[in-house]
């Protein structure tokens, strides 16, 4: 599998998943919740029902633009009282400058002058210039990207078929594979070296980038420093489940930081359909068992996993469940 990066849009080419991208890709995930702590901006309510908004997955496949620059550029000097002016004039005459509408909607003003949210027209869409920028919906469709989707979503607005129409995964619509119930075993085996792995090369990269807070640090550094574990690598899957049966104790902590990472909007110790679309869109294409993995989670069918549902699922005992680790 190769990872292959345009602008700030990523293409994953799955040929069978592999160490490296999942470090890459989870390492992508840290860093923007890391940025979204530093920026201090406030988490997007969840309406406690799954398909009433989608998660701002699309953040991570299109360009970011930068906002609050000054639109108009004067010369300082002499003109210090014009300057001032002219910024108030133009905050005053572009209220949507610092109004957000969620994706697939713009800001537009009413004749009073006040904004608003209304949807985008698709053809306004920045035109897709590969496949990388394809998304498949959950109604079998390929869209050029998630801004012509969630342009089409926000026109079904209030329509039961808007209601049930949802961001599956990256890339074109393709046949995803029955996942068969010896592979559905195999799921979290791997899954749980990857997150491990992930916790150590972000622990090893750390010294200026502040990618782990300083309570993840002292959890990883115990398991970096555990001569016993078990090097990154393809391994088995009889390997993986007796290093995981003999050093079960280095896997405690990945799995709570993995849910503390995808529990965020907002963070009540539930994950919804909403927040596992950043870890679940990317796996499909690659892992044919990730949608039904995730349901089986979903033990009181609820449509939300609790923190002991999501342990219960990587093989975390009871007891070891810790609120507190999800840090």
């Amino acid at each position: 599998m190769t990872l292959v990066w345009t602008k700030t849009y990523v293409t994953l080419v799955y040929s069978r998943p592999t160490m490296k991208v999942w470090i890459i890709f989870l390492l992508c995930l840290a860093g923007q919740a890391f940025a979204a702590s530093v920026t201090g901006e406030e988490p997007i309510a969840d309406e406690l029902v799954v398909e009433e908004e989608e998660l701002n997955l699309e953040d991570a496949l299109e360009e970011i633009v930068p906002e609050g620059g000054n639109p108009v550029q004067v010369e300082t000097g002499e003109f210090d009282d014009v300057i001032e002016i002219v910024e108030e004039d133009v905050n005053a005459e572009n209220p949507c400058l610092n109004h957000h509408c969620k994706k697939g909607k713009v800001c537009e003003v009413d004749e009073e002058n006040i904004p608003m949210c209304v949807c985008q027209d698709p053809t306004s869409c920045p035109e897709s210039v590969g496949e990388y920028e394809n998304v498949c919906a959950t109604d079998n469709t390929t869209y050029d990207s998630s801004c012509h989707f969630f342009a089409h979503k926000c026109s079904l607005e209030g329509t039961k078929k808007g209601h049930k129409l949802h961001l599956d995964y990256i890339g074109p619509c393709k046949f995803i594979e029955p996942c068969l119930d010896a592979e559905l075993t195999e799921f979290p085996l791997r899954m749980r070296d990857w997150l491990k792995n992930v916790l150590v090369t972000l622990y090893e990269r750390d010294e200026e980038n502040n990618l782990l807070t300083e309570k993840q640090k002292l959890r990883v550094k115990k398991i970096y420093e555990n001569e016993k574990r078990l090097q990154a690598g393809d391994h088995s899957l009889d390997l993986l489940a007796h290093d995981f049966e003999k050093n079960y104790n280095m896997y405690i902590f990945p799995v709570h930081w993995q849910f503390g990472q995808l529990d965020q909007h907002p963070s009540d110790r539930f994950l919804s359909h909403t927040e596992l679309s950043p870890l679940r869109a990317p796996l499909i294409p690659m892992e044919h068992c990730t949608t039904r993995f995730f349901e089986q989670c979903d033990s009181d069918n609820d449509k939300y996993i609790a923190l002991e549902e999501w342990a219960k699922c990587f093989g975390i005992k009871d007891q070891d469940v810790d609120q507190d680790l999800v840090i």
